[in-house]
């Protein structure tokens, strides 16, 4: 491994990662999970020994970086690899993936799908002349971990999530069955009654003491990461804290964290979260050890950057060898 960062520096010692939220005004991206995304992946490839840049959305094309690395997180806006021309571009797809089309993915050098179906889907058509690589999403073991109970922070059901606008599903069941349930999160005046919402949007350091303070966190997917089995980062955020979730798209979760998810696609909310529960009440050390030791082997910040570099290198190699490096 030692090998292919080296090589990978040989390229350039500067990546930057293309974060979909906005800067502007300065305290939008702090509303974005995508931000705190960004930032825990550039700590990682720093660890290896680069240079690291996040650039917010309208700072996308504000660097004349000349030969350099970008990992674009892809959300909701297309980044065009027109310019940054002699840039090795990298996409890794985490959300959104109905605005994908095979002619955006040839303009990278590499794609990455959070989904492994995706990822297949893309290998397989005749149309995409690019590597196309499952790399699911993570969390950052370094913020999200196991520690004693806050009791300022305690709460039975909980949901942390932003509604944009939208009821989410997970809520709305919650609703429909009755289910007793605590919100945190931006845009739900209009959608629920006051007594529900806990607080607004809170800072990003507060999040994994609400995680371990809740009784069950609830989750829920958009319905087009549901359909191409994205996992979201946020069923890595709560185990990682040694919790278990109550969540949907159950498909799309690794197998061997499968035993602290509990879905409510096949039976009522309120199963699931009874079931999440118990087994919050009477997880052993031993079982938060395993949920940890998977969680920081497989699912982590670091081991997605050697994953990275490992998937690059062969594509660096022919790179390197035109002389179209530094």
């Amino acid at each position: 491994m030692r090998e292919v960062i080296s090589r990978m520096k040989s390229f350039s010692r500067l990546v930057v990662i293309k974060d979909p939220a906005p800067g502007i005004p300065h305290d939008k991206k702090y509303e974005w999970g995508d931000y705190y995304y960004a930032r825990s992946l550039a700590r990682a490839f720093a660890r290896l020994g680069f240079e690291t840049r996040i650039d917010s959305l309208e700072d996308w094309y504000s660097h004349e970086d000349g030969v350099c690395i970008n990992i674009v997180l892809r959300g909701i806006t297309k980044f065009e690899c027109s310019n940054c021309p002699d840039s090795f571009n990298v996409m890794w797809l985490i959300s959104h993936p109905d605005m994908i089309y095979a002619s955006e993915l040839n303009e990278y050098d590499c794609v990455f799908a959070a989904s492994e179906s995706l990822a297949e889907k893309y290998s397989n058509l005749q149309s995409v002349h690019v590597p196309c690589v499952y790399l699911p999403q993570c969390t950052d073991p370094e913020v999200f971990l196991p520690a004693k109970v806050s009791e300022a922070y305690i709460s039975g059901n909980l949901f942390v999530g932003n509604s944009r606008g939208f009821m989410r599903d997970a809520v709305k069941k919650c609703l429909d069955e009755e289910v007793d349930i605590q919100i945190i999160g931006n845009g739900w005046n209009d959608l629920v009654k006051p007594e529900l919402i806990r607080s607004g949007a809170v800072p990003s350091f507060l999040v994994p003491f609400l995680y371990r303070s809740a009784e069950a966190v609830l989750n829920d997917h958009w319905d087009d990461m549901r359909q191409n089995r994205i996992a979201s980062n946020r069923i890595f955020d709560v185990l990682a804290c040694g919790r278990g979730i109550v969540t949907d798209n159950f498909e799309s979760i690794p197998e061997e964290l499968q035993f602290a998810c509990f879905s409510y696609e096949d039976c009522s909310i309120k199963e699931a979260i009874d079931q999440c529960r118990a087994f919050n009440r009477n997880i052993t050390k031993e079982q938060k050890e395993k949920l940890r030791n998977i969680i920081c082997d497989r699912f982590s910040f670091d081991r997605r950057t050697l994953q990275i570099a490992q998937s690059l290198y062969p594509i660096l190699e022919k790179r390197l060898k035109t002389g179209n490096c530094e």
